[in-house]
């Protein structure tokens, strides 16, 4: 076999990367109706599994009629499926942006729940593909699947994991996912786990029917054949392509003296989930790695604004930092937030912000104890209420130089605490900034003074000193 002749390697991979593509195409369009996503991806792993054993046929035909015969019957998986990962990503992100006590814990139950769940479906959707069984026996059956191949499961589950992470850390990954994305993550999976199940099957002759795996004896082959003549029929052709292939070996002198487009052959045939695997977690992790040696992003000064409101998006404001301090916006930038709509009590006193919510107020203070947080303009009530809390700002005479302290020296605000009185804030109700940024408090506030405050966990005290020069 040449490389020049019509069945060469390339044009079979050519050929399989271009199948590769339209399936994934299918798969999402078939997917959009969200409750026959069930359908689609059962569909995708039927034709999958029999691409890798190249019996596939044409593949929107092939596609298309296990569409057909899986739409029915798949709604039930559809539901737990799409229900799951709604579930699952809510509790996510509970976790992520609420501070408590155990947090970590929990976060790393939900990510470990999160492997479990996507595992046991990739193992529903293969059986599904494989046999004609109701949702409850096929769940049934994926667990005690994900059970005797347990090494496969958790690869499948940490695999689909690294899969969206990378795919959420460069959002531009997604508009891909439509045309490679689908097979990148799901061929690999259906070559594993469809030899697998071909083994099991073939080794043990053991079939999945009715909750329970039973034993077929020689005996009474036949006739539990002709019981589950649907799984037969779905297994014969497996069984033999399986056998033909999967039994040859070769010692080390035989292996010698094949050619070399022999071995190849041989090794992309039964190896072949082995390798994409192997590449695909050398590129993930590779692509991690870099990004995190050589591709992080610096957020070099974060100013939060509490209760106000302007015409200027947060992006705007944003620009207009990152123009002052001459950050590229990408590997270093400045940011301003202005989503800290927060509801608050002081000296007997509610100030109920209408547009308040409780993830506001956790957010704020969850930021600034994560030192998310380099300056600050709030009211000065609310600044009251915060030295309430503890210390929480920073003396501004250890933030600003010398001249700078000598100059808004008449504008310092101080908060009594146990420990003493300290100058941790400046009025800048008449600078320069607020009308240019055209911030304003709301109703609530509008008594208040602006005051800004520097949080004792920031870090960015050059940047929060050129910051004072830039708002006067």
């Amino acid at each position: 076999m040449g490389f020049l002749t019509g069945d060469n390697i390339y044009n079979r991979l050519m050929t399989k990367i271009f199948d590769l593509c339209l399936l994934s195409i299918l798969t999402t369009i078939c997917c959009l109706p969200i409750l026959t996503a069930g359908s689609a991806l059962t569909s995708m792993y039927a034709v999958m599994m029999k691409m890798s054993k190249n019996i596939e046929g044409p593949i929107i035909s092939s596609y298309f009629k296990e569409f057909k015969s899986n739409l029915k019957n798949s709604f039930g998986g559809s539901i737990v499926l799409v229900a799951g990962i709604v579930i699952l990503t809510l509790d996510l992100t509970l976790w992520t942006q609420n501070e408590v006590e155990g947090r970590s814990l929990f976060y790393g139950l939900t990510i470990t729940l999160i492997v479990l769940f996507l595992s046991i479906n990739d193992w529903y959707l293969a059986i599904r593909a494989r046999f004609n069984e109701s949702t409850l026996q096929a769940y049934v059956n994926a667990i005690k699947f994900g059970l005797v191949f347990l090494p496969v499961t958790l690869m499948n589950g940490v695999f689909s994991v690294l899969f969206v992470f990378l795919v959420t850390r460069y959002a531009f990954l997604i508009f891909f996912i439509p045309l490679v994305g689908i097979a990148v993550l799901f061929y690999p999976k259906a070559i594993l786990m469809g030899k697998k199940i071909d083994k099991y099957i073939i080794d043990k002759k053991l079939v999945p029917v009715n909750e329970e795996v039973s034993e077929i004896s020689a005996d009474n082959e036949e006739s539990s054949a002709a019981s589950t003549s649907s799984i037969a029929s779905t297994s014969s052709i497996a069984s033999t392509s399986s056998a033909a292939s999967a039994d040859k070996t070769y010692n080390r002198s035989d292996w010698k003296k094949l050619r070399f487009s022999d071995k190849i052959s041989y090794i992309l045939y039964n190896h072949i989930a082995e390798i994409v695997f192997f590449l695909l977690l050398v590129f993930i992790i590779g692509g991690i790695g870099a990004n995190y040696f050589f591709g992080k992003d610096t957020c070099k000064f974060n100013l939060a604004v509490v209760n106000s409101y302007t015409d200027k998006s947060d992006m705007s404001l944003s620009d207009e930092l990152n123009a002052y301090y001459e950050f590229d916006g990408k590997k270093k930038y400045a940011k301003c937030d202005t989503a800290y709509q927060i509801s608050y009590q002081y000296n007997d006193k509610i100030i109920e912000n209408p547009a308040a919510e409780t993830s506001f107020f956790d957010k704020f203070f969850l930021n600034i104890r994560n030192g998310l947080i380099d300056a600050a303009i709030i009211p000065e009530s609310f600044y009251e209420y915060c030295n309430t809390q503890g210390d929480i700002f920073y003396d501004v005479e250890y933030v600003l130089s010398k001249e700078q302290a000598s100059e808004y020296r008449d504008l310092f605000i101080s908060a009594t605490t146990e420990e003493g009185v300290f100058v941790n804030g400046i009025i800048i109700d008449d600078c320069e900034y607020l009308k240019n940024s055209g911030l304003k408090f709301l109703d609530v506030n509008s008594s208040d003074s602006y005051v800004l405050v520097f949080p004792i966990t920031g870090g960015n005290l050059e940047e929060c000193r050129r910051f004072v020069d830039y708002i006067k």
